[in-house]
């Protein structure tokens, strides 16, 4: 048979492929804010209200991923997890953003499966201008709320939490919820200055949060939020010959707290680093003869179970805000993609670790760490075009 005819002059090209958004925790990587304000009842309702507001600049860190910051991004439409049964049940005419003083903006609502649901103003979208923008929040109580109701013919009773789908942060606490608030970045500086809004070349901003709505677990083990902890590992490279493996200890500070505040909580804002869990190739962890922390030898454990092998560097006591770099020798050259391409954020390689800290032999009556953030650290520059 004879050849296809090409393609007409004007026929639609295959779109090259698209950054995708800068995810991380809303917390520390964005000045944005999703908060349960009240639950309302009504003879078909069950309205729920939640607040948006800002924190102030100081209180969010660029992410350390990839390039491009989310501090300054502005507000385009907020997603909420949502069991996906109970979408057609809200009352999508009576959603809204509203203040207290009597201004409203109608809200649109559309699925977004598996995920939930997004949310945005109808006078808000990637190509207008008139976004919220961080500076429309200047005072430290200044809110905007948005209501979603959903109809009781839904079956759903429990006002103690919202009908959100188990949450991907703390999947062992029943009742939290997800959320995302997404957005454009802008440039540092002028934070009314979107970066390439029009040609959708710069990553969006999709930072995760968490809503605590309701959680009946009570948590005894130790602090495992990095957002809660001062400390972090961040990759600095990998020796000419691939056989030292350089990461490096960075004081933070100490991020706004995600959950409420609890009396009875691990207080893990003045953590020391104890111990430090890196997370490689179960291959590789015994090729680990040596460590070091700022040129001074400490103890290296390696350690393995049926799925990855890890090593763990002992006796730190580490409490300097002075960064300080640790160093892993192996006898063997490794590329870094194969100590820790099993686990990425995107496609670069993340290397997953543990800081146990606040060593405490009179809590719960055990030896024990109060504190064991977890994190991750990339080890490759992200491709998307920086601010």
């Amino acid at each position: 048979p004879p050849p296809p005819p090409p393609p007409w002059p004007g026929a639609e090209k295959t779109p090259p492929p698209k950054c995708d958004c800068i995810s991380a925790y809303v917390n520390q990587a964005s000045r944005w804010r999703l908060e349960k304000d009240n639950v309302e009842e009504t003879a078909e309702f069950i309205n729920y209200h939640f607040k948006i507001r800002v924190v102030p600049e100081d209180e969010c860190w660029d992410v350390g991923y990839r390039n491009g910051s989310c501090c300054n991004q502005t507000l385009e439409s907020v997603a909420l997890s949502l069991v996906e049964d109970y979408y057609p049940y809200i009352d999508r005419d009576n959603c809204r953003f509203y203040r207290d003083d009597g201004r409203e903006i109608a809200a649109a609502l559309a699925p977004r499966p598996p995920y939930g649901f997004q949310l945005w103003p109808y006078t808000l979208s990637r190509n207008v201008p008139s976004s919220f923008f961080t500076l429309n929040f200047t005072a430290p109580d200044e809110v905007w709320k948005m209501v979603i109701p959903l109809k009781k013919t839904s079956g759903w009773t429990d006002l103690r939490k919202f009908p959100c789908q188990l949450s991907k942060i703390t999947p062992d606490e029943p009742g939290n919820c997800d959320y995302q608030m997404l957005g454009q970045q802008t440039y540092k500086g002028d934070p009314m200055a979107v970066i390439g809004e029009m040609d959708y070349d710069t990553p969006m901003c999709c930072p995760d949060g968490l809503i605590p709505w309701y959680s009946s677990k009570n948590d005894t083990c130790c602090v495992d939020t990095l957002t809660a902890n001062p400390y972090r590992l961040n990759y600095q490279g990998m020796s000419p010959d691939n056989t030292v493996f350089d990461i490096v200890i960075n004081y933070a500070g100490v991020p706004p707290s995600g959950l409420p505040p609890n009396p009875e909580a691990i207080n893990c804002t003045t953590n020391d680093v104890d111990q430090i869990i890196v997370y490689i190739d179960r291959e590789a962890v015994y090729n680990v003869w040596h460590a070091t922390v700022n040129d001074k030898n400490v103890t290296v454990v390696p350690e393995t179970d049926d799925v990855r092998g890890w090593v763990r560097l002992l006796n730190l006591h580490y409490v300097s805000e002075d960064s300080a770099v640790v160093k892993l020798f192996f006898t063997e050259p490794y590329t870094i993609e194969q100590l820790c391409g099993d686990t990425k954020a995107g496609v670069s390689p993340v290397c997953e670790y543990v800081i146990k800290g606040n060593y405490d032999n009179a809590w719960n009556g055990v030896d024990d760490w109060q504190c064991c953030p977890i994190g991750a650290t990339a080890v490759q520059q992200a491709t998307c075009p920086s601010p």
